[in-house]
C-alpha cells in the first residue's frame, strides 16, 4: 500500500504528462501499482466537461446493474457477465468485469493459494465420480439434495445430475445415464470412499461390494479408491463441484427436481465450448481425442431396478418414498411387489403385472392415479358424529368399544389414522383371534398398534402351523422338541386355570423377536423357573 505522499507523487507527475513506466522507475514502485493508483483516481474524479451528456447516464446505469447482480449472484463474476450479456445485451469481458467490481469496492483485490500440481491422465483413461450434499432451493422451499458429477480426467467433459438421496440404486440410475450421454466409458471410475461402493478400507487396500464390482465389470470399468488424506487426488471433480456451487446456483430460479436436471443439462452444454479455469483448453477441443479412446458400452444394459414389498391400504394404494399409487381394487389388502426403476414404478403379483406408474422423486409427495378406477377417499366423520369405521368396530364387542374409548382419550396425534389401521385390522383378522388380542391389549394398556401388529401376525402364524401340521403326541414328548432343537416346534400351552390366550401375555410383555433371531434364551429362562 502506497503512502498518501507517494499516491500524490503519481497523480502529479501523471497529470504532468508522465508515463507509467517513466513514473514507476522514478519513483521505484511497480507499474501495477502505478495503474492500479491511477485507474482508483480517474473512477473517483468527475466527468470532464468535454464528454457528452449522453455517456454519464450510460456508466451509472452500468454501476446500478452491476450492484444489483452481484448482490443476486452472490459475488460470482461470471455469472453476473452471464446475465448482462443475456438479459441486459451489455458485452464486457471477465477482466474489464473484475476490476469494475474492485473499483466499486465490492470485492477486494483476492490472492488465492498456490496451485498444486496437476495430476496428467490419457485419454480414455480416468474418469472422476463425486457426490456432494447441497441445499437447494426448489420453488420456495430449501431442499436437501445431493449433486453427482461425473468428469472425464483429460479433456474435463462432465455430467452432472441431482438425486434426492444417494444410495446404491441412485449410484447405479446415475452411471447408466451418465455414460450413455458420454457415448463410452474410461478403463477406471475414480470414486472416494463412500459406503454406497466401499465397503471396507480406503485406497489401495478399499473393498468394492460385490454388487457394484459385478455391476462395473458389466459395463467395462473398474472402481479405484482414492487414499484416505489424499485430497489433490480428486482435484478435477471436486473443482467442479465448487464450480457449480459458484456459478450455476447462483442467481438462477428452479421450480422443482426434474427443472434443476434440466437446467444443469443445458449449463454443461454451455461450458461445453468454454475454457477450463487455469487452462489452455476447453472441453470441446479435446473431446475429440478422447472420445476416440473410450470403451464401447454393452448393446444392451439392463435398467437399474430394487425391489419391495407393499401392502395395499383400504383405499387402494400403495405406498413408496412419501407418494402413493393407484392399484386396482380386487388388490386390497394384499401384499403385492413394487419393482422401482429410474423413471417407472411396476406394481406385480407374482409375476404377473398389474399396472405401471411414472416415478416420482423422493423429495416429493405426490398421488399417482389409475385410469378408470375412481379415488376411495376416506373423510373424516363431522364434528359430533362417527366414522363408518368406528361404527363397524364398535359394533364387533363391547372390548373393542373399551378400547377405542381409552385410545381416544390419549393425548395422541392422528387419532383417526389410528382408528383406519384398527378398521383394517380387523378386515384381516378372524375375530377368534382379533377381539381376545384387543382383550388382553387393553387390559395391559397396549396402544402401541406397531406392537399389536406383531402380535395379532404371530396368532396367525401359529394357527396357520396347528393347520397343517398334524400334532404328533411322540414327537412332542420328547424333551428335545420342547427345547426347540427338533422342528417343527409348538409353543407349550398355559396351564388350563388360565384364562388368558396361550401366547398373547408373552408376546406383549417380551420385546418383539426380529425374524432369524435365536429364542434359546429365553426357553432356557423358562426351563430354569
Amino acid at each position: 500500500m502506497l503512502s498518501k505522499e507517494l499516491q500524490e507523487t503519481v497523480r502529479t507527475l501523471s497529470q504532468r504528462g508522465m508515463g507509467v513506466r517513466a513514473i514507476s522507475r522514478a519513483l521505484v514502485v511497480s507499474r501495477n501499482s502505478v495503474r492500479s493508483l491511477l485507474r482508483a483516481s480517474a473512477s473517483t474524479l468527475p466527468a470532464p466537461s468535454g464528454t457528452p451528456p449522453a455517456e454519464q447516464p450510460r456508466q451509472s446505469r452500468l454501476e446500478l446493474l452491476v450492484r444489483y447482480l452481484f448482490k443476486e449472484c452472490a459475488g460470482s463474476a461470471l455469472r453476473i457477465q452471464e446475465c448482462l450479456q443475456k438479459d441486459y445485451t451489455l458485452e464486457i469481458g471477465y477482466s474489464t468485469l473484475t476490476r469494475f467490481v474492485r473499483v466499486l469496492g465490492l470485492r477486494p483485490r483476492h490472492r488465492g493459494n498456490r496451485a498444486h500440481p496437476e495430476i496428467l491422465t490419457g485419454p480414455g483413461e480416468e474418469m472422476q465420480l463425486d457426490t456432494s450434499p447441497i441445499w437447494v432451493k426448489l420453488g420456495s422451499v430449501r431442499v436437501k439434495l445431493y449433486l453427482a458429477n461425473l468428469i472425464c480426467g483429460f479433456s474435463r467433459h462432465r455430467h452432472a445430475e441431482w438425486f434426492p438421496r444417494w444410495r446404491r440404486f441412485h449410484v447405479k440410475v446415475f452411471l447408466v445415464r451418465a455414460l450413455r450421454a458420454l457415448g463410452g466409458v474410461c478403463k477406471v471410475v475414480q470414486i472416494d470412499n463412500g459406503r454406497e461402493i466401499v465397503i471396507l478400507g480406503s485406497g489401495v487396500d478399499a473393498v468394492v461390494a460385490m454388487e457394484m464390482e459385478r455391476f462395473a465389470s458389466r459395463l467395462g470399468f473398474r472402481f479405484a479408491a482414492v487414499e484416505a488424506g489424499d485430497k489433490d487426488r480428486q482435484g478435477k471433480v471436486e473443482k467442479a463441484h465448487q464450480f457449480v456451487q459458484q456459478n450455476f446456483l447462483k442467481g438462477r430460479r428452479f421450480r422443482d427436481l426434474a427443472d434443476l436436471n434440466r437446467q444443469t443439462a443445458e449449463w454443461c452444454q454451455q461450458i461445453f465450448a468454454r475454457k477450463v479455469r487455469g487452462q489452455s483448453f476447453a472441453p470441446a477441443d479435446r473431446w475429440e481425442q478422447e472420445n476416440a479412446h473410450l470403451q464401447a458400452l454393452p448393446v444392451f444394459i439392463t435398467e437399474p431396478s430394487q425391489f419391495w414389498k407393499r401392502r395395499v391400504d383400504d383405499r387402494g394404494r400403495i405406498s413408496l418414498h412419501h407418494s402413493t399409487y393407484r392399484v386396482p381394487d380386487r388388490f386390497v389388502l394384499q401384499w403385492l411387489t413394487v419393482q422401482e426403476t429410474a423413471d417407472e414404478i411396476v406394481v406385480l403379483s407374482g409375476r404377473e403385472e398389474i399396472c405401471r406408474h411414472m416415478r416420482f422423486p423422493e423429495c416429493d409427495r405426490k398421488h399417482s392415479p389409475l385410469p378408470g378406477y375412481r379415488e376411495n377417499r376416506s373423510k373424516r366423520a363431522p364434528a359430533g358424529k362417527r366414522s363408518p369405521e368406528e361404527v363397524h368396530l364398535r359394533t364387533l364387542g363391547p372390548e373393542v368399544s373399551l378400547y377405542l374409548d381409552a385410545l381416544e382419550a390419549r393425548p395422541l396425534r392422528n387419532c383417526y389414522a389410528r382408528l383406519r389401521r384398527l378398521y383394517r385390522f380387523s378386515c384381516e383378522y378372524p375375530a377368534e383371534i382379533f377381539l381376545p388380542t384387543l382383550h388382553l391389549a387393553l387390559a395391559r394398556r397396549a396402544f402401541d398398534l406397531n406392537r399389536l401388529e406383531a402380535v395379532l401376525e404371530e396368532k396367525m402364524g401359529e394357527r396357520i402351523r396347528d393347520a397343517c401340521l398334524p400334532p404328533a403326541p411322540q414327537l412332542e414328548a420328547r424333551a428335545a422338541y420342547r427345547r426347540g432343537q427338533v422342528t417343527p416346534h409348538r409353543l407349550r400351552p398355559l396351564p388350563e386355570s388360565s384364562e388368558e390366550t396361550p401366547g398373547v401375555k408373552q408376546s406383549f410383555e417380551s420385546p418383539a423377536r426380529l425374524p432369524g433371531e435365536s429364542a434359546r434364551p429365553a426357553r432356557r429362562r423358562e426351563e430354569e423357573e
